[in-house]
């Protein structure tokens, strides 16, 4: 009984989803709420996923006008934004996004990038035997 209890109690906690420092979602039970985004993250963190296939980055982080809402217990697949029948569900997720990401932003500090080996131009396979001394230039 207590684990049941439990795991209730920590189903019912907002979850909140980030890319780098910008929030993207917050779910609350059966709710998700993917928020109004007006620009993507700067600086863009540096991925060769991104550098070899550009329109991924810009794919996966598609710019939201307005917020959509999800019931994930009818819609796991995410195809039937609720946010008009539910606006009061809408301003509450909102609400508590903001308020959670009140914190982050206040505290944000610039992303560090380490340097490492170039990248392997596109269509390049590394083996063992490739020379992984070089690094790049700041």
């Amino acid at each position: 009984m207590t684990r049941l209890r439990h795991r209730h109690a920590a189903a019912s906690r907002p979850l909140y989803y980030y890319f780098g420092y910008q929030a993207q979602a917050v779910r609350e039970g059966k709710w998700k709420l993917l928020v109004a985004t007006e620009a993507r993250p700067t600086p863009r963190p540096a991925s060769l996923r991104w550098e070899h296939q550009p329109n991924v980055f810009e794919n996966q982080h598609r710019l939201l006008a307005a917020p959509e809402l999800y019931d994930l217990a009818a819609d796991l697949g995410e195809k039937n934004n609720v946010a008009a029948a539910h606006p009061e569900i809408v301003t509450r997720l909102t609400a508590r996004g903001r308020e959670f990401d009140a914190a982050p932003q206040r505290d944000k500090r610039p992303m560090q990038f380490e340097l490492g080996p170039r990248p392997p131009s596109p269509g390049a396979v590394r083996t063992a035997d490739t020379d992984l001394t070089g690094f790049r230039q700041p």
